[in-house]
């Protein structure tokens, strides 16, 4: 019994060890996506499930990578929730984002990214207004 529940909980501790890792490499994809302004990449973590319009918010990166020459993300995760299949991760960052006029607009704050398990890996289904990705909105 004793070999039963360590088992048990070496388990439980290993998937929740790993659930703020994963939402920080989630996190970090999106942010590698912008630097190199790879709409197909970001687009490859949003969730079919995504509570939002896909196509508009495909449409609003594109319009970032449009509207600025340098976009840049430092992103930290914070709290974790999880739920079965979801994860919520408050995510504190700070973007900067230069256009070809040399003008930068600098941002920094705090949300709640809703992430769901979904094709062996966690993407995003939840995010709330105002946006962290996708500020040009259509």
């Amino acid at each position: 019994m004793k070999k039963l529940i360590l088992t048990v909980l070496t388990i439980c501790l290993s998937a929740c060890s790993s659930t703020p890792k994963t939402a920080v490499s989630v996190l970090e994809g999106f942010n590698r996506a912008y630097e190199t302004k790879n709409v197909d990449a970001f687009m490859a973590n949003i969730s079919e499930r995504f509570q939002g319009n896909r196509d508009d918010l495909k449409l609003a990166v594109e319009n970032d990578f449009a509207a600025f020459d340098k976009i840049e993300y430092r992103t930290d995760i914070g709290d974790v929730e999880m739920t079965e299949n979801k994860v919520f991760a408050e995510v504190v960052f700070f973007r900067s984002a230069r256009t070809a006029a040399g003008s930068v607009d600098n941002q920094s704050g705090r949300t709640t990214l809703g992430l769901i398990e979904e094709d062996g890996g966690l993407k995003l289904w939840k995010m709330p207004y105002p946006p962290l990705y996708g500020m040009i909105e259509p």
